[in-house]
């Protein structure tokens, strides 16, 4: 692993509302935002679009359907207040997390931890150079959690990218003590079947487990064979987390045939996502429940026993969605009562549904934005200039 001092960097105003920038990109056929240090880690690029695509996605944006390039469009109640460059980490920003006044933002190249007490001024605090798409980011107490869902030769920070189909590959969670911010400290490497997309904690006072969603299974990968239709579930002692290990592997959907019983997906539901796992997962420790968004399935179950995730309630809408996911409502992590679930769709949609009864569930509420210009993405990405520090070496690249 490789700590990076803080760099001086140039602010600059805000280039791109989210959704311009990707329609940007692909109007222009540009490449993704910054390359990352292994290929495999890169997103694909977009595809071209056709000029009749291009023509509508113009008239959108002429019509005020969407944001044009430059123009910052917000609510009344949110208000834009820094930008923050990428620079030793120029990888593709993927998740963030949030504990007193530190932000830690996870990156295909790694992580970077923020001093967000002054929220004009942020100010990076340390930079961790671990490449491993998609490096989605957790904190829990002195602990900070990564998730590896790209194939790679070792757990080590300076691994690199490696075929799947190969015995030793090495993909899954990673664990690092952040209890001086300023020196992370990666101290646990788990491997999970078929690596980790995603990942949600359930958080204790000795121990923390973890969820890990993963999926795409193949028979040609020798650490992710099919039927792949459950979680990891990982125990982190909060005093020896060298000591983390799986301890379970619930089967969500069981069934017979190659694929288990999730969702078969096209052609018997043609246009949804064959279940093959989980995408995200979101818990509310105080109910004892979770729901999970499984790609052709949408699931609650109990963790009263949180090393034995139960199946109490699952749905399926083989109409409006391809693939499930969830989103983070915090009044509904207080109050137990409102599910929010949505995915990719023909246009970006959101359904809210009533779980104060698990097994009475009742929908409350459809709602989702115009239909999306042809041809403009779904997912926008963003570009910065960069400046690479001089890295330094902190610890060790691999956990003890």
């Amino acid at each position: 692993m490789t700590l990076l001092n803080e760099p001086r960097t140039r602010r600059r105003r805000l280039g791109v509302a989210a959704a311009a920038a990707g329609l940007l990109a692909a109007l222009l056929t540009a490449a993704p935002a910054g390359a990352t240090p292994d290929p495999g880690d890169t997103p694909k690029a977009p595809k071209k679009v056709s000029k009749s695509d291009a023509e509508d996605t113009r008239k959108a944006i002429s019509d005020g359907k969407i944001p044009a390039p430059d123009e910052i469009v917000h609510s009344d109640n949110i208000e834009h207040l820094a930008n923050i460059p990428k620079d030793a980490l120029p990888g593709t920003n993927s998740d963030l997390a949030f504990q007193g006044k530190y932000a830690f933002a996870g990156n295909y190249d790694g992580f970077r931890v923020f001093d967000i007490s002054n929220p004009k001024k942020p100010k990076t605090v340390a930079q961790v150079l671990c490449p491993g798409s998609q490096n989605d980011v957790s904190v829990s107490g002195d602990l900070l959690f990564l998730s590896t869902d790209s194939s790679r030769s070792d757990s080590s920070c300076s691994s690199t990218t490696q075929p799947a189909t190969e015995k030793s590959s090495w993909e899954g969670m990673k664990v690092f003590d952040i209890s001086d911010k300023r020196n992370p400290r990666y101290v646990a490497a788990v491997e999970t079947a078929c690596g980790s997309h995603t990942h949600t904690l359930v958080p204790e006072r000795r121990n923390v487990y973890v969820y890990v969603s993963s999926y795409a299974p193949s028979a040609s990968f020798p650490d992710c064979q099919p039927p792949h239709d459950g979680i990891s579930v990982i125990k982190v002692p909060r005093k020896a987390p060298h000591k983390a290990e799986v301890v379970g592997f619930p089967v969500l959907f069981p069934g017979e045939g190659p694929d288990g019983g999730g969702n078969p997906g096209g052609p018997t539901n043609p246009g949804v996502s064959k279940t093959t796992g989980c995408h995200d997962i979101t818990v509310l420790p105080s109910k004892d429940l979770a729901a999970g968004a499984c790609m052709g399935d949408g699931i609650l179950f109990s963790i009263k026993d949180p090393e034995r995730p139960k199946v109490i309630d699952r749905v399926q809408d083989n109409v409006n969605f391809r693939v499930l996911a969830l989103g983070d409502l915090q009044p509904a992590r207080r109050q137990g009562r409102v599910h929010r679930r949505a995915g990719r769709w023909r246009r970006r949609h959101l359904q809210r549904r009533d779980r104060s009864e698990p097994r009475r569930r009742r929908h409350l509420r459809d709602q989702g934005p115009g239909r999306q210009a042809r041809g403009s993405p779904s997912r926008a990405t963003s570009r910065s200039r960069a400046t690479r520090p001089t890295p330094r070496t902190a610890s060790p690249t691999t956990p003890p």
